[in-house]
């Protein structure tokens, strides 16, 4: 039998108590360093600009690269978190960021339970409230995120969540922009009951809301596209809707790649003609279907949406 580790209560952290990383950085394996809890709760932007990384624990037992995936250990020898992140040591030093291992058992005994890890989602079409959006919204609120469009039966419309209200606040945690939403929602599992603050004509309203799995994840229709014309394609999410501003009655699949120069990644198409015969693209299975049947010397009409406007990309195909 291998030796394990016994994993601890990230949720019972205290701020000062100490923290122990072990890691292999710059592939010295086995290296153990010691510092404190720094803070709880923290968020980093992710490298690529899409979001954030939230709730991660903050220590200064020095963490570097070689250290990622290692384990934090409290004075007792048991998992507290997963070392993740550090501040470019150019800026700060000995800030490093772990995931708590509460947020890592949750996915652990999803895995377990079902092979796969499914998101979490509210059901809702967002985007971040800024000064102009306020003012122009007439909006209560100057900070938050606000709710353009409640999808039909989903988690956050059962809970009571209309269109127009402003989300301050899940589960206590202060949120400031779309991104930041999205990312406090994936830290939990769906089944989870969370509580969505939210400012409804100046006056703070809170609503419990048990967090559904992403509809794109449910069923048994194929999610996996074959290329064609350097495109690749997936069926439409909620995240989706609400990062690339896709209307709510627009059907069809999401470009996710593309070496396409006319067609670019966040274009839905819900339309292709093959020699004047049309065909409606509503989700992968209709895209491998038409694609499949695409032969050298057709006319190819491909009809999609793209930050706000309907076009048509036409070509022989060779």
């Amino acid at each position: 039998d291998l030796p394990v580790l016994e994993m601890g209560d990230s949720d019972k952290l205290q701020i000062g108590e100490w923290a122990i990383a072990i890691g292999n950085p710059l592939g010295f394996q086995h290296t153990v360093t010691v510092g404190v809890i720094s803070a709880t709760g923290r968020k980093i932007p992710k490298p690529d600009g899409s979001g954030y990384y939230t709730n991660l624990i903050q220590t200064d037992a020095a963490i570097n690269p070689g250290n990622s995936g290692g384990p934090l250990l409290n004075i007792y020898g048991q998992v507290i978190g997963i070392n993740t992140a550090i501040i470019n040591p150019t800026q700060a030093m000995n800030i490093g960021f772990a995931i708590p291992i509460n947020t890592a058992k949750r996915f652990i005994n999803q895995i377990i339970a079902t092979g796969r890890v499914e998101k979490a989602y509210l059901g809702v079409y967002i985007q971040t409230v800024t000064e102009a959006l306020a003012k122009s919204l007439g909006l209560k609120v100057t900070k938050g995120v606000y709710v353009s469009q409640v999808e039909k039966d989903s988690p956050a419309a059962k809970a009571g969540i209309k269109e127009g209200d402003v989300i301050v606040k899940l589960n206590g945690t202060i949120v400031e922009s779309a991104e930041e939403l999205t990312s406090l929602v994936r830290n939990y599992t769906p089944g989870t009951k969370v509580k969505v603050t939210v400012n409804r004509a100046g006056k703070e309203i809170t609503l419990d809301v048990t967090l559904g799995t992403l509809p794109s994840q449910t069923g048994s229709s194929t999610t996996t596209s074959k290329e064609f014309y350097g495109l690749k394609v997936s069926n439409l999410t909620a995240d989706d809707r609400s990062t690339y501003k896709i209307p709510a009655g627009l059907e069809g699949v999401i470009v996710k790649e593309s070496k396409n120069s006319f067609i670019k990644v966040g274009a839905v198409i819900y339309r292709i003609s093959v020699n004047g015969y049309s065909f409606d693209i509503k989700n992968v299975n209709d895209w491998n279907k038409v694609v499949d049947n695409i032969k050298k010397g057709d006319y190819i009409g491909i009809f999609y949406f793209y930050n706000g406007v309907n076009s048509v990309f036409s070509f022989r195909y060779n």
